[in-house]
């Protein structure tokens, strides 16, 4: 799309669009990667381009789904949903959700019965039930070619291909084999050996033929960087001499503090990604700001607690994936077990929204049949990252050559919600020091007061009004270290 008419013409061009794309057989890797490279961007027509493609691909998705399954081949529902008009979003909420839960007892139906399988993937349950994906050769083959076809073009204008290191995720299982820009070594940091190689791999020149002779991305989990990160401080050696281009975080939610603390060690940007087992792709943070925007080949939604979508606001985070980025293991509709803020932005056509954290560490309650939100774990997560006060979990205990083998982890934190019957509900956060409580009282007066006064600032909850109103109490219970025995917050 080197040139785009005139925004009165959106509806014809989307129109257009879906007539040709419906003449087709079905979707390619280097039309599709054209196609969804195209339309990304802001101008109504791309908008309407990426809204005509995604609904062409979600009939792809539903057809092969029931060709594939015999879960969506026995439910009727799934035989057919209404086209939008050309141009606008496709409306899935005829459709039920699929939560982890159902996805999981329905694995059996759910996984194909027809394809050939070529590996598994696995979530390893810190966010809920454990759970197995599978992928086919058709698929992975599929996404080996189209993203072959998105990073072409570019290929073709460097001068030298970028090396990269990678700090792979065993949480997972069997990574999808997804092409990069250039070559990629992998490294590790959970023990002594590991830790000490990957600063011998990022610290020496290479020979490879039509390559940069230096790595210049580091990408990984985000407390594996942020361990490694503070590992070559303290080794005192400067993160910015490796002239790093950037640095990819993925795995949990970062706080703003972590995300400044990468960007001034290294130098570099810091590209901030959400993504899960279960799709292909996921959502990449927009530049520094809050909010996330979706990948193209990926179908979002927010909707409320009766599955209806929500078009600006709080929701549950569902997602599709479509095929053929998805064929074996196809989950239509899937809560990803997210609460997010769903926001509207006028650059991109692709869903945008705000990490408020997982719909089971978010505290909120009902009224008058509406829920009300007291506290969102995301923000939580934010105001107590930058209090050194707070004991973090010990993800690298085996690295013996960290002096702090803490940095990364998230703070030993636990909430609970009590509605006791004839008495006024109480909020309880459970904190565990780094010392004990009772011999710095006036400090930790201090840190419930400013942890209270940033809660009672966050947008989109009721937790001010409803302590001034005296419908609530909120309560600290510091920990000394090892003293908090309730049931952590594992991921944010």
């Amino acid at each position: 799309m080197n040139a785009l008419p005139g925004s009165n013409d959106a509806r014809a061009f989307a129109a257009g669009l879906a007539v040709q794309l419906d003449a087709l057989p079905g979707p390619t890797p280097e039309g599709l990667a054209r196609l969804l490279l195209g339309f990304t961007g802001g101008h109504p027509l791309q908008k309407a381009g990426l809204a005509v493609t995604q609904a062409w691909l979600m009939r792809h998705t539903l057809a092969k789904a029931r060709e594939n399954s015999a879960f969506y081949r026995d439910r009727a529902v799934y035989g057919r949903i209404e086209a939008p008009e050309p141009g606008r979003p496709i409306d899935l909420s005829a459709l039920p959700v699929i939560d982890r839960r159902t996805a999981v007892a329905h694995a059996e139906e759910i996984v194909s019965d027809r394809l050939e399988l070529r590996q598994i993937c696995h979530s390893s349950g810190t966010t809920g039930t454990p759970i197995e994906i599978y992928k086919s050769y058709a698929e992975v083959e599929f996404i080996g070619a189209y993203f072959n076809a998105l990073f072409r073009p570019l290929r073709r204008r460097l001068a030298a291909l970028p090396l990269s290191l990678s700090f792979p995720n065993i949480n997972h299982g069997m990574p999808v084999p997804i092409p990069g820009l250039g070559k990629s070594f992998h490294a590790g940091v959970t023990d002594d050996t590991l830790i000490r190689d990957a600063v011998r791999v990022l610290d020496r020149d290479y020979r490879i033929k039509g390559h940069a002779p230096r790595i210049g991305l580091l990408s990984g989990l985000e407390h594996h960087v942020l361990f490694f990160t503070s590992y070559l401080l303290e080794q005192g050696i400067d993160p910015r001499r490796f002239r790093l281009q950037a640095v990819n975080v993925t795995g949990n939610f970062l706080a703003r503090h972590w995300l400044d603390f990468l960007a001034e060690s290294w130098g570099a940007m810091i590209n901030d990604r959400f993504t899960l087992t279960e799709a292909i792709g996921g959502a990449s943070r927009l530049g520094t700001t809050d909010e996330f925007v979706l990948d193209p080949q990926i179908f979002g939604e927010v909707i409320d607690e009766d599955g209806r979508p929500v078009e600006e606001g709080v929701g549950r985070l569902c997602l599709t994936g479509f095929a053929p980025f998805i064929q074996m293991h196809p989950l239509i509709r899937y809560d990803t077990g997210d609460l997010v803020q769903r926001t509207r932005r006028t650059d991109t056509g692709q869903m945008t929204f705000r990490f408020l954290g997982k719909q089971k560490n978010v505290v909120s309650r009902r009224r008058g049949g509406r829920r009300d939100y007291l506290v969102f774990s995301a923000a939580l997560n934010e105001i107590l990252s930058p209090l050194p006060d707070i004991r973090l979990y010990d993800w690298f205990s085996n690295v013996r050559v960290a002096l702090d083998r803490s940095i990364g982890s998230l703070p030993l934190v636990a909430l609970r919600y009590e509605e006791p019957e004839g008495e006024r509900p109480v909020l309880t956060l459970a904190l565990e020091l780094r010392y004990a409580p009772h011999c710095f009282r006036a400090r930790t007066e201090a840190l419930a007061a400013t942890i209270t006064a940033g809660l009672r600032s966050v947008e989109g909850t009721v937790l001010a009004a409803a302590l001034d109103a005296g419908e609530l109490e909120l309560r600290f219970a510091f920990r000394p270290p090892e003293g908090l025995k309730e049931p952590i917050v594992i991921k944010i």
